[in-house]
């Protein structure tokens, strides 16, 4: 009985001596920041104008947000970012582009906040028809080469940053559809993983 109580005690000690202690390592993965936008088209009343419907213009815009604290969590824990970089370059992906259809102007601006602040800081749009496109089965893809670099710069230490991204033009075809814009960055970080040290 006595030998029990002892092992039973020494046991009751280690658990009272014993702490969860969490181990910091650094990590660098790739990360897509993806913000899907819904994109649709103003209404007009061309019959005012007397244009005929293959001459009419047709404003279309969308707007999205993305909230940076999106790529604080993983599989395996939680990061604590400690900065974001270019990775590859930017591409928005434009859908619902028929072979006759023609998009005669369309800008991409952005702008950023602070979480819990009021108002975005938007920035000068972006002329998207002056990049390289690629056009296939009604998607148009456009590669926006270094033009997001500013907004990565302002992510980077930021990570309660809010990113609006917005789409606007005009096209000669009733616009309704999606696009989607990636970017790709690495995100060096911290990673917490608890483990139970003894004293």
């Amino acid at each position: 009985m006595k030998l029990n109580f002892y092992l039973l005690a020494g046991m009751l000690t280690l658990l009272i001596y014993s702490c969860e202690k969490s181990e910091t390592s650094i990590v660098e993965t790739e990360e897509n920041l993806n913000i899907d936008i819904a994109v649709t088209t103003e209404f007009v009343d061309n019959s005012k104008s007397g244009s005929a419907a293959s001459d009419a213009e047709y404003p279309f815009s969308g707007e999205n947000t993305y909230s940076v604290t999106k790529i604080t969590k993983t599989e395996t824990g939680m990061y604590d970012i400690q900065k974001i970089k270019p990775h590859r370059e930017p591409i928005l992906t434009v859908y619902g582009i028929a072979g006759d259809d023609e998009v005669h102007s369309m800008f991409l601006e952005w702008g950023y906040k602070a979480s819990g602040d009021a108002t975005f800081i938007m920035q000068t749009p972006i002329d998207l028809l002056s990049f390289e496109i690629e056009k296939e089965d009604g998607i148009y893809k456009i590669k926006l080469e270094q033009a997001l670099n500013q907004l990565i710069d302002i992510l980077d230490g930021n990570s309660n940053t809010v990113v609006k991204i917005k789409i606007s033009g005009e096209s000669d075809f009733n616009f309704n559809n999606q696009a989607n814009l990636e970017i790709p960055v690495i995100v060096e970080a911290t990673t917490l993983s608890p483990r139970f040290e003894l004293f």
